[in-house]
């Protein structure tokens, strides 16, 4: 809101990063166990959806940081998102490790999955898709934990460059 050309700051205080990028990993754990223990992990299109909480929560937190901080600039404002974002992704890549290591019959559910979808497009042979199960076995941390970093960094650098842009922005001023 802008009074007499200035931002007028909001009453609320600003959440710092680091709550940000915890609330946001904690809504995500509830998603991601709401979907594993509800037989829903086969559908792919919600996993996209927990994709989408991830931009959302960032970019609503960078939002409510520049509110409640009276703006900033972008930079400020999506260095604070990515901030969030960085911890929320480790915290999901230690909830994915300890996840599948506590249940790893979920392991075996995600390579059937897979399985399942080769057969379903018919390109490969039941030997080609049993080699292709046994190479996913094999790298099955790496592919998870590589999956994670990269969706999580990608989804909240886009949900923090959309806060950013979104959020009021403070003028600089020279020798600031």
């Amino acid at each position: 809101m802008q009074e007499n050309g200035h931002l007028e700051t909001s009453k609320t205080a600003t959440l710092p990063h680091a709550m940000a990028g915890l609330v946001t990993a904690g809504v995500l754990i509830v998603y991601s166990l709401f979907l594993q223990f509800s037989d829903l992990a086969r559908n792919q299109g919600l996993a996209f959806v927990g994709l989408g909480v991830l931009v959302a929560a960032i970019a609503f937190f960078v939002y409510r940081h520049a509110q409640a901080s009276g703006g900033g600039r972008f930079s400020q404002l999506f260095s604070y998102g990515f901030k969030a974002t960085a911890l929320a992704t480790l915290v999901m890549i230690a909830f994915q490790v300890v996840f599948f290591l506590v249940f790893p019959e979920y392991q075996r559910q995600m390579l059937d999955i897979a399985r399942e979808q080769m057969a379903k497009q018919g390109q490969l042979t039941s030997d080609q898709i049993e080699q292709a199960v046994q190479g996913m076995k094999n790298f099955f941390w790496p592919m998870v934990i590589g999956g994670t970093l990269f969706n999580y960094l990608v989804g909240g650098a886009i949900g923090a460059l959309i806060g950013a842009g979104l959020a009021p922005k403070r003028e600089a001023r020279a020798f600031e």
